[in-house]
């Protein structure tokens, strides 16, 4: 059972890892493709550049001095660049987030199905006890089912622990 939720959990993170390289690919195009088009259709890139049409693009620096549109094709690549960065920086942290949040949920899983996977008693030693006028079955463990269901409750402790100390940064 442990594997099949390990397994579960690493495509998970596989798929929506995949999903994230793909919208940073989208958000590189959908970041500079309206600045770009609309250059381009101005014939800005021409070797004839006409003096009066106007530029576009993607990140707009203001510094005392520099005028973008005098480096174009320099302020164009660096809006790329800036807008990949950009893209792939967001797209990281929510990936490491979901990553994170998969990997909780996976060993919360593991640890509900150990503790829901504790035996019951083998031999049929129990106690029925009337209580308000309702009978209660108690059944006991010998020594040996003892010491496993002890063994049991401290490897479930342990991994609690871990997983509230591993994911409390």
């Amino acid at each position: 059972m442990k594997l099949q939720v390990i397994e579960k959990v690493d495509k998970m993170s596989l798929y929506f890892t995949l999903l994230m390289v793909v919208c940073s690919f989208f958000g590189l195009i959908l970041f500079n493709i309206s600045p770009m088009w609309y250059n381009v259709a101005n014939g800005v890139f021409k070797k004839e550049y006409r003096a009066n049409v106007s530029v576009r693009f993607s990140i707009i620096y203001e510094y005392p001095g520099f005028k973008p549109e005098d480096y174009f094709v320099f302020v164009t690549y660096l809006n790329v660049y800036l807008s990949y960065a950009c893209t792939i920086s967001i797209c990281a942290i929510d990936l490491l987030l979901c990553l994170m949040v998969f990997q909780i949920i996976g060993h919360i899983q593991i640890l509900q199905m150990n503790l829901d996977g504790f035996s019951r008693p083998k031999n049929e030693k129990s106690a029925i006890v009337v209580y308000q006028n309702q009978s209660i079955n108690n059944d006991k463990f010998d020594e040996e089912e003892n010491r496993c269901i002890h063994r049991n409750l401290i490897e479930n402790v342990e991994h609690h622990r871990f997983i509230v100390r591993t994911h409390k940064l």
